[in-house]
């Protein structure tokens, strides 16, 4: 067994000045400004017996980080939600979603953004207004979700050998990180279609709708893109199989010539992922916050037999 403890405190970080209003009309190179601390741990566990001819290993590896900023010059925020300072590198910013406007009538008497009123219709997302000025606007903005690169990873690999034969099995997983996909992986009409559109809010499904309104508008209300929120944040995990192999090596006596080994062997790669999120078709290893356009992982099948003379 192997265990680290790390508690790492950095400063004069390079970040670009933020307290310098943007009225004075240029640019401003970086500055050493910042500080971060990031704390965490990553260790190691194997164990490895014998039952009877049969022999086996257990390996586990695992390692959780968290950071989080401690200074970074930025600009007087009017609303405590809108600063960065305090809250992890790379921290989702967006709206909250409270649901869907239902009607004409809840659109009226509900805060939306200042745009053409006729955009808005039932079945958009509503967010939720922060700072109670009847305004959805910048200023709604606070911290959403989790950053998109997990704060736990996790493997397992797990081994068998008894004779000639050996088997070889690799579990990898990763937890506690935000996913999302924006743009063209999730807008209708824009390009990717997604069992999910499916579940659209319709008069007739509205207490069950999954998804906003279809629009082939790609800037309007419920946009992921054009409006960031929580309703796209999947608080995401997953567990996958990542390699298997499984291998016969043949007794020196059965070769025939002047071969000194052989061995058949099958492996398999990406067989099997097991996920929190199912409305969305995407891989869990690509990074998240894209576009979702990104081929999934392929699953691969390989059979062989390595010959040595």
């Amino acid at each position: 067994m192997s265990f680290d403890y790390f508690n790492e405190f950095r400063y004069d970080q390079l970040f670009y000045p933020g307290s310098i209003p943007n009225i004075i009309g240029v640019g401003l190179a970086r500055q050493n400004l910042a500080s971060v601390r990031n704390h965490g741990f990553e260790g190691q566990v194997k164990f490895q017996s014998t039952v009877g001819k049969v022999g086996y290993d257990i390996t586990g590896v695992f390692s959780y980080a968290k950071n989080k900023i401690v200074y970074e010059d930025e600009p007087a925020q009017a609303y405590p939600w809108l600063a960065r300072t305090g809250h992890p590198i790379n921290q989702p910013f967006g709206y909250t979603c409270i649901g869907f406007y239902t009607s004409e009538d809840d659109i009226e008497k509900s805060a939306k953004p200042n745009i053409d009123p006729g955009t808005i219709k039932p079945g958009d997302l509503k967010y939720k207004d922060l700072n109670n000025d009847g305004v959805i606007d910048e200023r709604d903005q606070g911290p959403i979700g989790k950053p998109n690169i997990p704060n736990l990873n996790a493997g397992i690999t797990l081994g068998v050998h008894y004779k000639g034969l050996d088997l070889s099995i690799l579990f990898q997983g990763a937890f506690d990180y935000s996913f999302q996909v924006t743009g063209i992986g999730i807008q209708p009409f824009q390009g990717q279609w997604q069992p999910v559109h499916e579940l659209r809010w319709t008069p007739d499904n509205a207490a069950d709708a999954k998804f906003p309104r279809l629009s082939t508008d790609a800037s309007y209300e419920s946009s992921p893109t054009a409006y960031p929120s929580d309703f796209w944040l999947v608080n995401a995990m997953y567990v996958r199989m990542k390699t298997v192999e499984l291998g016969y090596q043949f007794p020196k006596k059965w070769l025939p010539l002047k071969i000194n080994n052989a061995r058949f062997y099958f492996s398999g790669y990406n067989l099997l992922t097991w996920t929190n999120f199912k409305l969305y078709q995407q891989d869990p290893e690509v990074a998240s916050n894209t576009v979702g356009d990104a081929y999934l992982n392929q699953r691969v099948l390989n059979v062989g037999l390595q010959v040595g003379l």
